[in-house]
């Protein structure tokens, strides 16, 4: 017999799963693509059927921004066709944070968030078994080889089945975030924690340094004492400013040759920042990505050049063609103009001011984090980023809902008494 809950479950469940599958793809679209929208005919008809009861209040309307700025410019620019996609790809993670949302009112939280530790496990397997076969002589599609500054063994980044260490690092900080502030009741925490950061290490991410620097932010804001916790909060900030510096300029020796810096890292025809006799700061190609979103952002200030046209945008910067910006605000503000970066900033500033002024609700810690590694990185168009405003609207809901209840009941008694 057909059970529309255990379907609801089986979908909303395999979409998370699928978000690790970026190898394969079906005619250019995702799996995990293809899962969501099969998700989304079951929610409509959940709603069709009253198994949910959707509403559409202030915090939706907020989290819908950056879907309503893509709708405005949409219908205010005369080459529709250049936006249609834009339109669409808002649509599309705004529905992800909208279906789970309703979602989590039917079905518990904590199991969603049992599912992504468990799909960091997963990962985790991938990342340390692909590293492991690399380094004797097994060429396999779970790491990439790199010359890298920073290597073990053969110069190889792990990417497990998401095509690059970045997307793998990002996935995996997320789990091991969710593993350390939530009471997720497994027994072998500490065992997951060491395979978890185990196959971290092995991606050689930059991201490495920002998780380090939450990793001390959440000490600093689970100590009591408050000359540590204000020490632990400074040097936390500190290692997200080392974390910018190291990503757009490099800190090189003279007296060394780096047969591994070539285009891939920098311009090698460009002037250093600094030189003396000793060392050298050079630019990174981080660098010269958000130099060229200034240039893009001074002359399409208003809408942007739309939906993922910064790869196309080379006349300056040709040795950057095909790449991404590599940076949320700075790629928002190139592609979708001033608006579409305000509403992003808004989005942020909103579920972090929520989380934190809820003290048991510490998912402002990975709103900290994925703030700060948008500087670096694309994080709009990682889908978790929208599973983790989905779960801070749901726990920060109930957590209001029963901090209410508890205030009542203690007018209650206090009346009472009197």
């Amino acid at each position: 017999m057909f059970s529309y809950r255990k379907t609801l479950i089986i979908f909303s469940t395999a979409y998370i799963y699928s978000l690790s599958l970026h190898y394969w793809s079906i005619n250019f679209v995702r799996i995990s693509e293809l899962i969501f929208f099969l998700l989304t005919i079951i929610f409509l008809l959940g709603i069709k059927t009253k198994f949910f009861k959707p509403t559409f209040n202030k915090v939706d309307i907020i989290i819908s921004l950056f879907f309503l700025i893509n709708l405005i410019i949409f219908i205010l620019k005369k080459n529709h066709s250049e936006n249609i996609i834009g339109l669409l790809y808002s649509a599309y993670i705004f529905l992800i944070y909208y279906t789970y949302k309703n979602i989590f009112e039917k079905i518990d939280y904590k199991y969603f968030i049992k599912q992504i530790i468990l799909l960091t496990l997963f990962t985790s397997f991938l990342s340390i078994t692909g590293w492991i076969l690399y380094q004797i002589n097994i060429p396999n599609i779970l790491a990439n080889e790199r010359d890298y500054p920073f290597i073990i063994g053969k110069s190889v980044q792990s990417v497990a089945l998401y095509v690059t260490p970045n997307l793998l690092s990002f996935s995996t900080i997320i789990g091991i975030l969710f593993l350390i502030l939530f009471n997720t009741k497994f027994k072998t925490t500490t065992i997951l924690f060491l395979i978890f950061n185990l196959a971290l290490f092995f991606t050689f991410s930059k991201s490495i340094i920002i998780y380090f620097g939450v990793l001390i932010l959440i000490f600093g804001v689970k100590n009591k004492n408050k000359f540590l916790k204000k020490t632990f909060i400074l040097i936390s900030i500190l290692t997200f400013f080392i974390h910018s510096f190291l990503t757009n300029f490099l800190l090189l020796d003279n007296s060394r040759n780096y047969e591994w810096l070539d285009n891939k890292y920098t311009h090698i025809e460009s002037k250093p920042f600094y030189e003396n006799s000793k060392i050298k700061i050079i630019y990174t190609n981080y660098y010269f990505l958000k130099l060229k979103s200034l240039t893009i952002i001074k002359d399409h200030y208003l809408f942007g050049i739309g939906y993922d046209n910064f790869k196309n945008q080379n006349k300056d910067f040709p040795i950057l063609i095909n790449q991404k910006p590599h940076s949320a605000y700075f790629g928002i503000a190139s592609e979708y103009g001033i608006l579409g970066l305000l509403s992003i900033l808004i989005i942020f500033y909103y579920n972090f001011k929520i989380a934190r002024d809820n003290p048991n609700n510490f998912i402002y810690l990975l709103i900290i984090y994925l703030i700060f590694e948008g500087i670096n990185t694309d994080i709009i168009s990682l889908k978790l980023t929208w599973l983790i405003f989905a779960f801070n609207i749901h726990i920060n809901k109930h957590l209001n809902n029963h901090n209410s209840k508890v205030k009542n009941s203690y007018k209650i008694y206090k009346s009472y008494l009197n």
